[in-house]
């Protein structure tokens, strides 16, 4: 099942360019972070986020699912 709030963390790292500054901007733990983006990306079958020492970078998957998130999040703004 999906959750909205999961596609917070990852626009949190599309943000911040790593697990441990996305968990700063949203107040949790970098191991927080990490647990619902695997979340997020098991749910949805891809792969979201590659790691690496230099910190997370997003697939292409990942920047497009990133895409309609901010789109979904303007429109529930709006109501």
């Amino acid at each position: 099942m999906l959750n909205w709030n999961d596609y917070r963390y990852l626009l949190a790292v599309e943000m911040s360019g790593s697990l441990a500054a996305a968990a700063r901007r949203l107040g949790v733990s970098q191991p927080t972070v990490g647990r619902r983006l695997s979340a997020l990306s098991a749910a949805l079958g891809v792969e979201l986020v590659d790691l690496s020492p230099d910190g997370a970078r997003l697939s292409d998957t990942g920047r497009r699912v990133c895409e309609q998130a901010r789109v979904l999040e303007q429109q529930a703004a709006l109501i």
